[in-house]
């Protein structure tokens, strides 16, 4: 047999056996014939490697000197076993079963658990060496896919006291944070709970790395323009509450007069997250650092943007606290630094000047001029991430088509250039408030579907912005979506973004994609997806007869989580628990499954199955006294869960 087939025999049968010790217990037939015909295939390649040394990269294998990446089995397995932070797997001749089914007993965990479990140094395998990937290696991943890898990684060396861990974490800390976005903090309890004991420990052990973390922390959610306006910010208000009033003041001053995307909605995302009480001292701070004025002198652009924030008129109580501290000094201070001319301001003042002018003007021949002038002024409008100018645009270009519906041929050259680069920065991934404008008021593309799944599919920009835009103008070609991920359906990690970035869009092409999804994906994914359903559930989005099909299979991971969708629904709810809880369990044949239902119940707190609960906690059965004793606990936990809550 040559050696090209015996290596991908062998890494098939790797995958395989990786796969089944993520869906099995360790004693499970299935699981123990994967572990000898892994060590079957392991005994021939020693004919040609003695030992087998396999290196592990992002999207291929190493074996002793020779690269495997062209093959859909190779690229999946080196991502799973660099997810596992694993950089060299050495396996020696003399290796045992015993020996093999220990090492994938640990790599069938999740990359997470595997992790918090202590990695591969947690246990001994004589002929088995397992090196993992320094840090820093790890790091040098560009994408944001390990952002809840990292998380865990933080909150373990904190758990082991791993202070030379700890302190690298903290010196590259603003690289570990560009891994995530401000949702992740939001809407993702596990990150942010192991973010928060992070920064706890550091709080208490040393107050300077704290606040050159949380100082990297505020600075993300700040500069992140993709926060939902209708999301709870509750979640994320304890990043702000420890960090001092001084250190706030100086992390806005230094947001401000660096930031040039730092706009009114950003401010009022500070106001939000940070304790009212607060305000005034922060006022007074900013008032010290204008009358300074150090960073100011030659930046007429950051003098521009005080004056905006500061000043304007906007009704909001908050503004209102700055603006009573600030306005006498923006009226006196800020004039050193504007005695340069401010060229960005002057070309604002002109395209409103222009815009002004589209608004009176009622000549055919002088819109056309005046909207060619507006037209190249408009990449530096997008350039300022002028949401406004865009919005004001808009509203007199419809206007205007209104009163006169023959001007709507004549400006469609205009619109496709205006709103085409609206279209392309957001495909470029580039973070811009005109996104909200051009997502609420056009109802179609001036680009086209082929720019888009050129973005997504071979420049693998995926994001939920994009993905809004996809599904708003094409989504009646969902189906060519759907070849096209099944084309890629090997990239495991691309598919997961794909998840990530619809489960938050109420549209049902997010329900299609997810189901697609489900049907040709490994496990993982498939409980991923049904994961991802469980969000869409709160724009009452899902497949019924998906969920309830679930909860009748084995596998206890699908089974949670189509459970958790289920409970928002009653008359899903009421299905469920006749399959769950009202089978027949003569002489306690069905013990274990009843009970292992009632932990499920638990997991997701279905509170839809009380009273079949308390109607099982009543059986006096000799056979079935551990049901009833498990549905007597759980009902006891809820019941004084129920008591705290009033309390």
């Amino acid at each position: 047999m040559e050696k090209d087939q015996i290596l991908e025999d062998l890494f098939k049968s790797f995958r395989v056996a990786i796969n089944n010790a993520t869906l099995y217990f360790d004693q499970h037939p299935i699981f123990l014939h994967a572990v000898c015909d892994l060590k079957e295939k392991i005994d021939k390649i020693f004919l040609i490697f003695d030992p087998l040394v396999i290196g592990i990269t992002p999207k291929s294998l190493l074996v002793n000197d020779t690269v495997l990446e062209n093959s859909k089995v190779y690229h999946e397995l080196a991502g799973t076993l660099h997810r596992r932070k694993i950089k060299r797997i050495t396996i020696e001749k003399d290796v045992s079963v015993h020996e093999i089914a220990l090492l994938l007993s640990k790599l069938g965990l999740s990359a997470k658990d595997a992790i918090k479990s202590g990695g591969f140094n947690a246990i001994e395998i004589p002929h088995i060496i397992v090196e993992n990937l320094d840090y820093m290696q790890f790091l040098k991943e560009g994408g944001k896919q390990q952002k809840d890898i990292w998380s865990v990684l933080l909150a373990k060396a904190v758990k082991d006291n791993n202070k030379s861990e700890i302190s690298e974490f903290v010196d590259n800390f603003d690289v570990i944070a560009n891994k995530f976005q401000a949702v992740d903090f939001i809407e993702n309890d596990e990150i942010r709970s192991n973010l928060h004991t992070f920064l706890e420990h550091l709080h208490t052990n040393d107050h300077d790395q704290f606040k050159k973390c949380t100082k990297e922390v505020i600075k993300l959610i700040l500069s992140d323009k993709n926060i939902p306006k209708d999301i709870n910010l509750d979640n994320i208000k304890s990043f702000f509450d420890k960090f001092e009033t001084g250190e706030l003041s100086n992390t806005l001053w230094e947001q401000v007069v660096t930031d040039e995307k730092f706009d009114f909605l950003t401010f009022n995302l500070f106001s939000q997250l940070v304790n009212q009480e607060k305000h005034n001292e922060i006022a007074l701070s900013l008032a010290s650092k204008i009358t300074k004025g150090d960073l100011l002198k030659n930046n007429p652009q950051a003098v521009s943007r005080i004056r905006k924030l500061f000043s304007s008129d906007i009704d909001s109580d908050v503004s209102k606290v700055y603006r009573k501290t600030l306005s006498s000094i923006l009226q006196d201070t800020l004039i050193e630094g504007e005695r340069s001319i401010d060229r960005k301001q002057v070309n604002c003042n002109y395209r409103y000047i222009l815009l002004n002018l589209f608004i009176l003007e009622r000549r055919l021949t002088w819109l056309k001029l005046i909207s060619e002038r507006i037209l190249s002024e408009w990449n530096r409008a997008m350039e300022e991430n002028d949401a406004e100018y865009l919005q004001l645009f808009i509203e007199a270009l419809d206007k205007k088509k209104r009163l006169d519906p023959s001007l709507e041929s004549a400006f469609v050259d205009t619109e496709r250039e205006i709103f085409g680069l609206v279209e392309e920065k957001v495909l470029k991934g580039e973070v811009t408030s005109c996104f909200e404008v051009f997502y609420n008021t056009s109802s179609k593309s001036f680009i086209g579907i082929t720019p888009y799944t050129a973005a997504i599919f071979k420049d693998r920009k995926i994001n939920r912005s994009i993905m809004q835009l996809y599904f708003k103008f094409f989504g009646y070609q969902v189906d060519h979506f759907k070849r096209e991920m099944n084309r890629n359906r090997h990239d495991l990690e691309f598919i997961r973004e794909i998840i990530d970035s619809v489960k938050t869009i109420d549209s049902p092409f997010s329900l299609e994609v997810l189901k697609f999804i489900f049907n040709f994906s490994n496990i993982l994914l498939k409980v991923d997806a049904i994961k991802a359903m469980r969000e869409l559930a709160a724009y009452s989005l899902y497949d019924g007869d998906l969920l309830l099909s679930l909860i009748k299979k084995r596998n206890i991971f699908l089974k949670r989580e189509a459970l958790a969708v289920i409970a928002t629904d009653e008359a899903l709810t009421s299905q469920a628990v006749k399959e769950l809880f009202n089978q027949s369990n003569f002489f306690g044949f069905r013990n274990n499954i009843f009970l292992e239902n009632i932990r499920m119940a638990e997991d997701v707190k279905f509170f839809g199955a009380r009273e079949c609960l308390i109607s099982l906690s009543r059986d006096k059965s000799f056979w079935r006294k551990e049901v009833a004793k498990g549905a007597k606990q759980l009902l006891e936990d809820w019941d004084r869960g129920k008591k705290n809550e009033r309390n």
